[in-house]
């Protein structure tokens, strides 16, 4: 008999520790990314988070630049769907940077749905450093050197960077690798108050913006 897996997954918060009330954001953000590394590992394709409002720890504290792998990591071949009411805020801090949700050298990723919102007005500007002093590099959704990506229906906010970031990993002409996003489309989204930009690109091999509302940005 052939059994055929599964193609859903729906995460469930008590399963994995996950508060859905907006509190605890390490446990939350935790939780949140060892159910897509469980989902992925399963072959589970389509990833349903239900509503609530999830407090992100965006920050990645163990890289030189902290929007590197911060936040809620998606891995290749997911398709994450997000609730219409399930809000995603990225808490509160100090740093030049951070993503609520990183793909980063990834392939085949839909983020569909829910609401992105960052910490620009609540952000704190006065940590300086030598790296990076303008804290402009934080974002709701860090694309970084990943392929075949569509991101759809999404609202994302108040970032303090950009509230969408479509970039290569590496840069050109420089040691290193230089890898850029290819195929990226960002349809039917709402980006709103981005203080840098609402959405912006540094190296990406065929990006389609379509039908979306791009206001207030800067």
């Amino acid at each position: 008999m052939n059994m055929q897996q599964p193609l859903y997954y729906f995460v469930d918060a008590l399963d994995w520790g996950i508060d859905d009330k907006g509190s605890n954001a390490i446990e939350t953000t935790e939780g949140l990314n060892r159910a897509l590394e469980y989902a992925s590992s399963k072959s589970f394709y389509k990833v349903h988070i239900p509503k609530g409002t999830y407090l992100i720890d965006a920050v990645n504290t163990t890289k030189r630049l902290p929007e590197f792998g911060g936040g809620i990591n998606v891995p290749s071949n997911i398709e994450l769907i997000l609730h219409p009411e399930a809000i995603f805020k990225v808490l509160p801090n100090g740093y030049q940077g951070y993503s609520c949700f990183y793909i980063g050298q990834a392939s085949n990723v839909t983020i569909r749905g829910g609401q992105i919102i960052g910490d620009r007005y609540e952000h704190d500007y006065s940590k300086i450093t030598s790296i990076k002093k303008t804290h402009e590099w934080g974002y709701g959704i860090h694309v970084n050197g990943s392929s075949n990506v569509l991101i759809e229906n999404v609202q994302v906010s108040d970032c303090i960077g950009d509230d969408i970031w479509i970039a290569a990993d590496g840069m050109m002409n420089t040691s290193g690798t230089y890898t850029p996003s290819k195929n990226v489309t960002v349809r039917k989204c709402t980006l709103l108050r981005g203080r840098r930009n609402n959405l912006a690109t540094n190296g990406c091999e065929g990006l389609l913006v379509d039908d979306c509302d791009i206001e207030e940005a800067g």
